[in-house]
């Protein structure tokens, strides 16, 4: 199995939805992407930052969610460097995971819809 994990970052998200097209081409599926595509609006974080606390995030840009970032886990000036993503992972506990797999539950499934993402954990 393969799954892949999509931002649907860039407006109007021609990125991401080609992607999907060309993956359900591929297969000559109809809809064989939203099989496996996993996708976070408008990025991976907003899955991540599900851990700490039911966010909404309204951008894909670092710098604007960094002040979030370090509001939930102390992490300062967050770029997504290496080092910092290590650290925001080493973060995330059992306890935490489980809740984010309940706030997770809550967001909705709409890829057009920002804080919204497919995953299923």
């Amino acid at each position: 199995m393969v799954l892949i994990f999509c931002d649907t970052d860039k407006k109007p998200y021609e990125q991401y939805v080609d992607i999907k097209r060309k993956i359900s081409e591929f297969h000559g599926v109809e809809n064989a992407a939203d099989h496996v595509v996993i996708y976070g609006n408008p990025c991976t974080m907003q899955i991540i930052i599900e851990h700490w606390d039911d966010v909404v995030l309204g951008s894909h840009k670092k710098k604007k969610n960094a002040p979030i970032i370090f509001n939930l886990t102390g992490i300062e000036g967050y770029k997504g460097r290496a080092d910092q993503r290590q650290e925001l992972f080493s973060r995330i506990t059992k306890e935490n995971y489980q809740e984010m797999q309940e706030r997770i539950k809550c967001l909705p499934s709409d890829d057009e819809v920002e804080g919204s993402t497919n995953i299923e954990v």
